[in-house]
């Protein structure tokens, strides 16, 4: 049996998370291109950034529970939330770009 590290362990979960959370929008945006996605805006708000940011706080909980010391990881996790909050403001209209 192999034995693996934090840091091998965060990587794992790290990549699943990214590459659902890029999956996720993907189809969002390809259902959204077939005109599929005229729903309410809670309902945008939720899959748009709600479900977004669980999985990245969830990256960000394991960063700290298996102290993994790799700053640029959760620099790019921290700057995702940022990003996911900016479009909640955006969606709310508190914030015109």
């Amino acid at each position: 049996m192999i034995q693996m590290n934090n840091d091998d362990v965060f990587q794992k979960r790290y990549k699943r998370g990214l590459s659902f959370f890029v999956y996720w929008n993907t189809v969002y945006l390809l259902l959204g291109a077939l005109g599929f996605t005229d729903k309410p805006l809670i309902l945008n708000i939720i899959v748009q950034v709600i479900i977004p940011l669980f999985i990245m706080g969830y990256l960000i909980y394991e960063y700290f529970k298996l102290k993994v010391k790799r700053p640029a990881k959760l620099s790019l996790l921290i700057f995702a939330v940022l990003g996911l909050l900016l479009a909640l403001l955006m969606f709310l209209k508190i914030v015109k770009l």
